[in-house]
């Protein structure tokens, strides 16, 4: 089980791949679905180098999908964001990291947006790949905010992560 609440200690750590990441950041908003003091700041940079920005970590193992295989966390989009530019999408990936660069040919990804009704409120997601649970190939977990394949900024808040 990986978890990580943003402002004790994590089971993990978190890699920041061209974006811009605080791990125990104050909560913009504590209501009403979550009372952290402490939350993940998560910021798509602007231009060419923040298009594919993420957060992630890669695992001594591979992921057993039969018995472990919903990821819950909690999201926090800003209105203030330009939806017009970027996308108040949270996907999360599975890769296999024994294909470096090409890690994104196998994984599997599921993507969930977030309403207009839902900005500046936090909103528990869960993504399920119980659906995958045959699958032995992953090892690495990918989060990415704010849609990929474009070189516009947005600020995000995440909490109570975990991989169970």
């Amino acid at each position: 089980n990986l978890t990580d609440d943003f402002q004790n200690t994590a089971s993990f750590s978190w890699t920041a791949e061209n974006m811009d990441y605080v791990r125990g950041y104050d909560n913009p908003s504590k209501f009403p679905l979550n009372t952290s003091p402490k939350v993940g700041y998560y910021e798509k940079r602007t231009g060419n180098d923040g298009q594919y920005g993420n957060l992630n970590v890669t695992l001594p193992y591979r992921f057993d999908l039969t018995s472990t295989n919903k990821i819950r966390m909690k999201v926090f989009i800003p209105g203030g964001n330009d939806f017009t530019k970027v996308n108040p999408t949270v996907a999360i990936k599975l890769q296999n990291s024994l294909l470096g660069g090409n890690a994104w040919q196998t994984q599997i990804e599921i993507a969930k947006t977030i309403l207009p009704s839902q900005y500046n409120t936090w909103v528990q997601l869960e993504f399920d790949y119980s659906g995958s649970s045959a699958q032995t190939l992953y090892d690495k977990i990918v989060v990415q905010l704010g849609g990929e394949g474009h070189p516009n900024p947005g600020i995000f808040y995440i909490d109570d992560f975990e991989f169970k």
